[in-house]
Parts: C-alpha cells; sequence; structure tokens
C-alpha cells in the first residue's frame, strides 16, 4: 500500500475512436490518446505529466523542478528526506511492465541518469536498472543513507547495472555490480595512522598531525547479498597506506569485513628496523598487517592483527 496519496487535477486527453474495429487486439487498442497532459500528485509534490498512445501501450513524460523522497509513495531507507531537483523521466507503459529510458535528476550536488524496467505481473516484481550518479557530495550522501560517527568529505561517482525482484513480504533480491568511486577527500571520528602507530608501538611514524584521516581515492564494487550488500573489493589510497578489503555490510547494518593495510615502502622499512622479524610480513617492498572490522555502520570498530 501507498505510504502518500497519489493523485491527478487539471487531466486534459483528446481521444479519438474509428467507427469501424480496425485492430484485432482488442477494443482499447484502437483508442487513440494524442495528446493527453495532467498534474500528478505525490503528496506534497507535483509532477507535470504528458504523453500520448493507446490504453495498452503508453508513452509518457514526466518533469518536476523538486520533488523529495518523502513525497513519494513508497517509504525509502532513508535517514533524512533528500531532494531531487530537475526532475526528468521518459517511460512506456505497457500492461503490466513500465520501461523507462530516461530517468535524470540532480540529487545531492550530484547528477542521476539511468534507466530500467518493472514488471509487476504476478506475485513478484522483476526489476532491472543502469544508470550513474555523478559528481555527488560524499558527506550529504552519508547523512542520508548511512550516518556513522566516522564521517567521509569527497566527491564521488557511481555506476550500477543491477537486477532483482520484490514480492512485498520480504527484502529486495537484487544482483549486479555498483561501483563507487570518491576523490581526495577525509574521513572524520578515526585517525588510522595514529591507530596504526600505536598498534606498532612506534610513535610519530608517519610524522603528521593527529586528526582525520586523509585520502586520495576509493573505489568500491559492491553487488547484492542474502544477509545485505557484499563488498566484493574495496581499495582505500592515501599518503600514508594502502587498504584492500571485503566483507559483508548486513541489512541490520552489522559490519563483518575484513582486509589488509599496506604501508609505503619507507615506513615498512622503518618498522623493520625496529621489528626485524615483521619481514616475514613483507609483500613487494609493503608491510601487510591484516585487519577486521566489526561493529554496526553507525559505531564501527577496527581491529588490527598485529
Amino acid at each position: 500500500p501507498f505510504t502518500k496519496s497519489v493523485g491527478f487535477s487539471d487531466i486534459l486527453a483528446h481521444l479519438s475512436l474509428p467507427v469501424f474495429r480496425q485492430s484485432e487486439e482488442g477494443f482499447l487498442s484502437d483508442i487513440r490518446i494524442h495528446p493527453f497532459r495532467a498534474n500528478l500528485h505525490l503528496g506534497n509534490g507535483l509532477v507535470q505529466v504528458e504523453g500520448e498512445g493507446t490504453p495498452a501501450v503508453l508513452h509518457v513524460q514526466g518533469k518536476a523542478a523538486s520533488l523529495s523522497t518523502q513525497d513519494l509513495p513508497v517509504t525509502l531507507p532513508l535517514a533524512r528526506p533528500a531532494e531531487m531537483d530537475q526532475l526528468k523521466v521518459h517511460a512506456t507503459i505497457r500492461g503490466g511492465q513500465i520501461d523507462v529510458s530516461l530517468f535524470q535528476a540532480q540529487v545531492f550536488q550530484g547528477t542521476v541518469e539511468g534507466q530500467g524496467s518493472w514488471n509487476f505481473l504476478g506475485t513478484s516484481s522483476a526489476f532491472s536498472t543502469q544508470g550513474t550518479w555523478r559528481r555527488f557530495a560524499v558527506d550529504q550522501v552519508q547523512t542520508a543513507v548511512l550516518p556513522s560517527r566516522v564521517a567521509m568529505t569527497g566527491v564521488g561517482d557511481m555506476h550500477w547495472d543491477i537486477n532483482g525482484t520484490l514480492d512485498g513480504s520480504s527484502r529486495p533480491q537484487w544482483a549486479g555490480p555498483i561501483t563507487i568511486s570518491v576523490g581526495p577527500g577525509q574521513l572524520f571520528g578515526v585517525d588510522i595512522p595514529l591507530i596504526l602507530e600505536e598498534a606498532l608501538r612506534i610513535p610519530d611514524l608517519f610524522g603528521g598531525m593527529p586528526g582525520g584521516t586523509t585520502f586520495t581515492n576509493i573505489q568500491v564494487k559492491t553487488s547484492g547479498h542474502p544477509q545485505g550488500l557484499q563488498i566484493i573489493h574495496a581499495t582505500v589510497e592515501s599518503p600514508h597506506f594502502l587498504v584492500q578489503g571485503r566483507g559483508i555490510v548486513g541489512w541490520n547494518q552489522q559490519l563483518n569485513t575484513q582486509g589488509e593495510f599496506y604501508l609505503p615502502p619507507k615506513i615498512s622499512e622503518a618498522v623493520t628496523r625496529r621489528f626485524p622479524l615483521a619481514k616475514v610480513a613483507m609483500k613487494e617492498n609493503r608491510l601487510r598487517i591484516p585487519f577486521v572490522v566489526k561493529g554496526t555502520v553507525q559505531e564501527p570498530v577496527l581491529k588490527l592483527n598485529t
């Protein structure tokens, strides 16, 4: 059931019907709608709709200067609403299937462009979608989607190509890659260089000021998983280290991830001079330090295996 009201107003349509039946596909296929216009009301939001076609195959375009996710007829798992500006949608409605050839909007300072389809016949509905989200503000997305004591800044890009099913009684089942890249930024709430210095018992190893963690690039590839979101591969590049990780973020936001820190050659050499036995953990002139991340998205807990 819809959680917000949905309605139409100011409907204007021109219909034509031949006197003698022409189509073998039924009465409805003989009706021509050209054009129709209406205002679609979603909660407190307004979308201007126009289109043409037949009751069996209808081509629709919609646009809105701004639309909030809190006005959508379905509830999204967001900690706070998101605004979609300059919204454009082009779709074809054919029986129990909707094919979206264009979805475009400005969201969190970035541009979303995508397409997809939704077949809602039967007890479960199948969907597929592909698209990109370019140059979005990572801190704003995190606040709305995954609020945590560890905050991230930077500009991100996302690409996706997924398909799945919805049955209304359980969580959506989906598969297919989502790749995310984040440009230069910082992590606040966790000082990884300081954590490494304390674990290795070498103060001032990185020679920096205590505080957040600076990174130059983050690359993440994810997919759907029965238990939640699977992190297939994640890479974090920083002036102080390289991280490679993988794991699961559960539907309950529990973290079960692991990976490795790789220290730069000069830092690795300083550690092995202090602790010669650490040479067994060297790989291609870099010291390798395994880690696990447990806890929750809101309260992640990093543990090093030194």
